[in-house]
């Protein structure tokens, strides 16, 4: 298994999991609103994370 596989599946796996404690009430609603400014910076890291 390469490692971009596994980088890749932690990061669904990640997306996932807050999600899950959005809607089960662990983390607060708007902790999407507050990382959506970020996307390109998340964006480069997963990239950098490829190489």
């Amino acid at each position: 298994m390469s490692f971009g596989k596994l980088a890749f599946g932690a990061f669904l796996v990640a997306i996932g999991g807050l999600l899950l404690a959005i809607q089960l009430g662990f983390a607060p609603p708007d902790t999407v609103a507050f990382a959506l400014p970020y996307w390109p910076v998340i964006l480069v890291a997963f990239g950098l994370v490829l190489l």
